[in-house]
């Protein structure tokens, strides 16, 4: 059985300025019928026992899990020092997640520095994904590297963003003990067949981000089903695979509730035709 979440990222704004909270996004996701919601990192505001405890009764209150924790990991970045910063980042967003029960987190590897050194950042976020990955193991918590983009916290491009930087990444991490994010709109984004290379890694995909794009030069998120993201052709191959992991919606069509529910009633419906149990 696969689990269903949903990543609002057309809230994201409204997280950020504070005008929706935590709360209030586990209640519309009851009101919605979904049972998993995932969150980015910052959208939890404090690290306080009291805080903590207010969110979980909340979840408990709404009949919501989170699923996935969004993290912005950054070890590509030249100062020693601040790569070990990120590490203890990393290792307390652990924790958190283990506090609040989810059950993976979706990493990224660092930003595109300019003069990067292509072998030594490789060797940079292998190193510190393995020592991650020992943490997350004690805490029962699946690490998930995704084919990222640009999040709005950085200043420069995921360093691999390009596929040819992912394929290198992938390759040097393998025994590190972090599977995989897959995310089909920046597959597709990046110019990628998302099926070929879903299939390419489906071995190391622990969840997915299912996500749209209307450009194959950079990903611009659409609702699902409006853009170039082969999105039914993936979930099949997870469908013949046997996939048993997280398919996390990454909704961001900018339409609020309406959007979410669309999205999850298209995601929804084609695991369902497919014959996949889904919960």
């Amino acid at each position: 059985m696969v689990r269903v979440s949903v990543l609002p990222v057309s809230y994201f704004s409204a997280l950020q300025n504070g005008s929706m909270d935590i709360e209030k996004w586990a209640f519309i996701a009851h009101k919605l019928g979904i049972r998993y919601i995932d969150l980015p990192v910052w959208a939890i505001r404090e690290r306080t026992s009291v805080y903590l405890s207010y969110i979980k009764q909340i979840f408990s209150s709404a009949g919501v899990r989170v699923s996935m924790i969004g993290t912005y990991s950054d070890f590509t970045n030249p100062d020693s020092v601040q790569r070990q910063r990120e590490l203890d980042y990393l290792v307390a967003d652990i924790a958190l997640a283990s506090e609040i029960g989810a059950d993976y987190i979706r990493l990224t590897d660092g930003q595109a520095y300019p003069g990067l050194n292509r072998n030594e950042a490789i060797g940079w976020i292998a190193d510190n994904f393995r020592k991650a990955a020992v943490r997350a193991e004690e805490y029962g918590i699946t690490l998930a590297f995704e084919n990222h983009g640009h999040p709005s916290a950085w200043i420069y491009d995921d360093f691999s963003h390009s596929p040819s930087v992912f394929a290198s990444v992938a390759d040097a991490i393998r025994d590190t003990g972090v599977k995989i994010n897959f995310d089909t709109g920046n597959a597709s984004g990046c110019g990628m067949d998302a099926v070929s290379m879903a299939d390419e890694y489906f071995d190391e995909i622990a969840s997915l981000h299912i996500a749209e794009t209307v450009s194959n030069v950079t990903t611009v998120h659409a609702a699902l089903g409006a853009g170039i993201s082969p999105i039914e052709d993936v979930l099949r191959l997870l469908s013949e695979r046997g996939f048993q992991g997280n398919i996390s919606i990454e909704e961001d069509s900018g339409n609020g509730e309406k959007g979410i529910f669309q999205a999850y009633r298209f995601v929804t419906g084609i695991l369902t035709d497919l014959g996949m149990e889904w919960e």
